[in-house]
């Protein structure tokens, strides 16, 4: 499984989005925030991101399992994130992906 880092601040997240690396987040509070690779992250910012903010790409069928919300907003699933709005996430996953935190996946 591929891991990704979500950077959310859009000063951190700059280099990576004029350099069309990586793929938007519209779920975070932060403009500009993106997904990238975590090779990328690192060679970027020269050390390992925070646990909390690795992601991981989730395609059909077991994406079925993170599609739809259960109504609470507090839940780590809520954090999911349906491709949508991307188109060149749409090209490289599909329609049915869904960016997941990496620790409530079962690839762990």
């Amino acid at each position: 499984m591929n891991e990704y880092v979500l950077v959310e601040f859009p000063e951190d997240a700059a280099h990576f989005e004029e350099n069309d690396i990586g793929y938007p987040c519209f779920n975070s509070e932060d403009n500009g925030a993106r997904y990238v690779p975590k090779e990328e992250y690192i060679k970027h910012f020269g050390h390992e991101p925070q646990p909390n903010s690795y992601f991981a790409i989730v395609q059909w069928p077991e994406s079925q399992e993170y599609l739809g919300d259960d109504g609470d907003n507090d839940s780590i699933e809520a954090l999911c994130e349906q491709i949508i709005a991307d188109e060149k996430g749409l090209s490289d996953f599909g329609s049915s992906a869904v960016w997941v935190p990496l620790c409530i996946t079962d690839e762990l």
